[in-house]
Parts: C-alpha cells; structure tokens; sequence
C-alpha cells in the first residue's frame, strides 16, 4: 500500500511542478522527498501516512530499526539514512548495516553505480 501511495504523491508533486526523489528504506517502507526552493532542503512527504516533515516518525514512531535509506531520481541514487536516524554513529546501528555492507566505502562504491 505505501508504494501506491508514494507513486502517487511523487506523481501529484511532479505534475505540480516540483522535483520530486522517491525514497525507499530496506525496512520495508517508501515514500518521497519534495524540494523546497524557499528552504534549500528536501522535505519528506509521507502520502499513506499523511505526514510531512518528520524524519523520525519510522525511527522514533515506529520504532523500526533501520539500515540503509535510499532516494531515487533518474540522474543518481543517494544514500539518505542519515536524515532519518540519530542513532547512525551507534554500534547497534553500524552492525545492522553491516549486514548488507563490509563498510561505508563499499556501500558507496555500491550506490555509485546505481
């Protein structure tokens, strides 16, 4: 169901002018990211959850234990965890990344050629 709703929210976005990234944690989750022009930053839009703006909602809210966080366009993929998490410099953290990557180098070389 979030997919649906990140597709469409990212397409209403776009359609209304904005850039729009798409963002999907390996934990299971997707939503977007609108530009703000007047802010200078990405701004996170939940659509199945009808949030904006709370980038601990998952980590905090939820209590998910997250990992790796990626935001799509078509001209590059980024690595954006660590807007959702202020647990990223822990041991906890780093091991469950771990899980998917020997280190942070390797995870950007991986990203890289996404």
């Amino acid at each position: 169901r979030c997919g649906e709703y990140a597709n469409l929210c990212g397409f209403m976005l776009h359609c209304c002018g904005y850039d729009v990234r798409y963002i999907s944690d390996f934990t299971d989750h997707v939503w977007v990211e609108v530009w703000s022009n007047r802010m200078s930053k990405w701004i996170h839009v939940d659509g199945c959850e009808g949030a904006t703006g709370a980038n601990s909602m998952y980590e905090h809210g939820w209590g998910k234990k997250l990992n790796y966080i990626l935001a799509f366009l078509p001209e590059h993929v980024a690595d954006v965890t660590k807007r959702y998490t202020r647990k990223f410099d822990t041991a906890e953290f780093q091991v469950r990344r771990r899980e998917y990557s020997a280190s942070e180098t390797m995870s950007d070389m991986i990203i890289a050629q996404v």
